[in-house]
């Protein structure tokens, strides 16, 4: 994350209650690299709404990271790019760009197609 500060906005839109994801981020020192921390009980399409609108973004300027459907889910409904985290994906026959791992997300990130 540190490499990549100042690069890109990073935000966290989890399906764990807010409170409590905000409260993780907070413990374990990392909250100055999101711009959003939010969570349950809105959706993460609704999220991703929110957050294109609110800070301008256009859905080609977007990526959504993520390994669970509901990620992908939410990435589709809002015309974002999509990278997978994990075998989940491929497993499902869901042709998505995907990784094991963050070791290769701003290259994965170059492939994976918008929305």
């Amino acid at each position: 994350m540190e490499a990549n500060q100042g690069k890109y906005d990073f935000s966290v839109v989890s399906g764990t209650p807010e409170e409590e994801m905000r409260h993780i981020v907070a413990r374990k020192g990392i909250g100055r690299f999101f711009r959003e921390v939010l969570g349950a009980p809105r959706s993460k399409g609704e999220y991703v709404r929110l957050i294109l609108e609110k800070y301008g973004y256009r859905p080609p300027e977007v990526m959504f990271v993520g390994d669970a459907m509901s990620d992908y889910d939410g990435a589709r409904q809002n015309g974002i790019g999509f990278v997978g985290r994990g075998d989940l994906f491929r497993q499902r026959g869901i042709p998505v760009v995907a990784i094991p791992d963050l070791h290769g997300l701003e290259q994965a990130m170059l492939k994976a197609v918008p929305g």
